[in-house]
C-alpha cells in the first residue's frame, strides 16, 4: 500500500493511543540514524527510515535531492522536540513536569497549545489533550494493558480539562500539578482515493457517551459530504475503512436519540472530518496543492455533489492548477459531462486563494480579468474553485489536488 506519513501537531485524533512506546533518544531509528538509513537508486528514489514520536517512520521521495532528505528529518526532530511527552526537555515535557509553574515555550508549541483547545472547545471536550493522566491508567507504556478501576477512572477525571491548560502573554503556559498534555495525530496521504472504495483507512475516537445506534447514524450522515467528496486521482481500491470508536468516558448523558446533544456531536464530528478530507486530498502523491471545489445555487443536493465531484476529478483542471493556469473552460467541460442537469447560461466561475479572488466566467461566458492576478492566485498551496450554478440554493463541497509530473513518477515506478 502506497503511504505518505504526516506529523500534525494539531489532530487529536488518536489521543487514546498517544505515547504508547518509549522514545529513543535523538530520534534515531532503532538501528541507524536516519542519514545512514538513507539511500538512492538509478530511478532517483531515495527512502529513509526515522523513529520519531514512538513510531518508525519510513519516507520515500521522487526526484528530489538529498538535502529535502535532510530537511524532513529536521523538521520531524524540530516537532518532536517540541511536543513529544516522552523526549526529555521537549516544550510537552518541560510543562508537564513543571509541577503547577510557569512555563516559557517556543511561539510555535504555543500556537499548536491554542489551536488544540479549540478544537476541544469545539468538539464539546472529545479531543482533550490533558488525557494523559486517564490513559496511563491502562499502562499502554509498561505493557501491563491492566484495566483500571472506576474509582480510578473518576478519581482521574478531574485532570481531564483542557480550561485548567492557561496560555499567557509572551508564549507562556501554566498547568496544575498532577495534569499532563499528550499531542498526536496520523494522516495518510496516498493515491487511489476516490471513496467509496479508496486506499484509505481512518480511525476516530471520541469519549463521549452515545449509544451504537446513533454514534452509526452520526457517522453515516456525515460520511457522504466528507470523506465520500475526496478525490486524489480517481482510482479506486478494495482497501477502504472508517471506523468510529466511543469508550463514553466523557461523563455526559448518554446520547440515544436525535436532539441539541446529537446535533452538536454531529457538528464536532464535522469539523473533524472535513480537516481530515482536507489533509488526505492536499497530500496526495506528488501533490503541491489542496483543491476545494465549492458548489453553490445548484437545484438539488444530489446535483451540486456530482458537479463539484466531476471538477475536482477532471485532470485537465488538476493539470491546469499545477501550472497556475486559469483555464475556466475546463472547469466548464467537467461540469458540462457530469451529466448534471444545469443550465450552462447562468453558471459562474471564480478562483480564489489567500491572494485574493478573481471572476474568470460569468453566465457561462468568459470575462475580461488580469492574467497576472490569477497566476498569483493560483500559485497558492490551497485553492478554491468557486462555481455558482444560480438554479436554486443547494450546495457541496469536494476536495482533491493537481496533477504533477511526480505523480507520474511515483505510479510509473511503483513496483520497482
Amino acid at each position: 500500500m502506497k503511504k505518505t506519513a504526516v506529523l500534525s501537531g494539531l489532530m487529536a485524533l488518536t489521543l487514546l493511543l498517544g505515547g504508547c512506546s518509549a522514545q529513543q533518544a535523538g530520534g534515531e531509528t532503532p538501528t541507524t540514524p536516519p542519514a545512514a538509513a538513507a539511500t538512492a537508486d538509478p530511478a532517483e528514489k531515495t527512502t529513509g527510515v526515522g523513529f520519531y514520536f514512538d513510531t518508525v517512520v519510513t519516507i520515500t521521495l521522487y526526484g528530489a535531492d538529498d538535502t529535502l532528505m535532510e530537511d524532513i528529518w529536521a523538521a520531524c526532530k524540530r516537532y518532536e522536540n517540541m511536543l513529544s511527552k516522552t523526549v526529555e526537555g521537549s516544550d510537552v515535557s518541560r510543562i508537564n513536569n513543571a509541577h503547577g509553574q510557569t512555563v516559557t515555550v517556543d511561539a510555535e508549541t504555543w500556537n499548536v497549545l491554542s489551536e488544540a483547545k479549540k478544537l476541544n472547545r469545539l468538539t464539546g471536550g472529545a479531543f482533550a489533550i490533558t488525557i494523559a493522566p486517564l490513559t496511563a491508567q491502562w499502562d499502554f507504556t509498561g505493557g501491563t494493558n491492566r484495566m483500571p478501576t472506576d474509582e480510578e477512572r473518576i478519581a482521574a477525571l478531574p485532570l481531564v480539562d483542557d480550561e485548567q491548560l492557561t496560555l499567557g502573554e509572551n508564549n507562556t503556559v501554566t498547568l496544575p500539578a498532577g495534569m499532563q498534555i499528550d499531542l498526536g495525530g496520523i494522516a495518510k496521504g496516498s493515491g487511489m482515493i476516490h471513496p467509496n472504495l479508496a486506499t484509505m483507512l481512518v480511525f476516530l475516537t471520541t469519549d463521549c457517551a452515545i449509544s451504537a445506534p446513533m454514534l452509526h447514524a452520526a457517522l453515516t450522515g456525515d460520511v457522504s459530504d466528507t470523506f465520500n467528496m475526496v478525490s486524489v486521482d480517481g482510482d479506486t481500491s478494495t482497501n477502504d475503512m472508517l471506523s468510529v470508536m466511543a469508550n463514553g468516558l466523557a461523563g455526559n448523558a448518554e446520547i440515544t436519540e436525535e436532539g441539541a446533544d446529537f446535533t452538536a456531536f454531529m457538528q464536532a464530528l464535522n469539523t473533524v472530518t472535513v480537516y481530515l478530507c482536507r489533509c488526505i486530498a492536499g497530500d496526495g502523491e506528488g501533490a503541491t496543492k489542496l483543491l476545494e471545489c465549492k458548489v453553490s445555487g445548484a437545484e438539488t443536493l444530489d446535483i451540486a455533489k456530482t458537479v463539484a465531484k466531476s471538477v475536482i476529478c477532471s485532470s485537465l483542471t488538476k493539470a491546469a492548477m499545477f501550472g497556475a493556469d486559469a483555464n475556466w473552460g475546463r472547469v466548464l467541460c467537467a461540469i458540462g459531462y457530469s451529466g448534471a442537469p444545469v443550465d450552462v447560461n447562468k453558471i459562474d466561475v471564480q478562483f480564489a486563494s489567500k491572494a485574493g479572488t478573481i471572476l474568470v466566467c460569468e453566465n457561462g461566458a468568459g470575462v475580461d480579468f488580469s492574467e497576472e492576478q490569477a497566476k498569483r492566485i493560483l500559485l497558492e498551496h490551497e485553492i478554491e474553485i468557486l462555481i455558482d450554478l444560480k438554479s436554486g440554493s443547494a450546495a457541496s463541497t469536494a476536495w482533491g489536488c493537481d496533477l504533477t509530473y511526480d505523480y507520474v513518477k511515483i505510479n510509473g515506478d511503483y513496483r520497482t
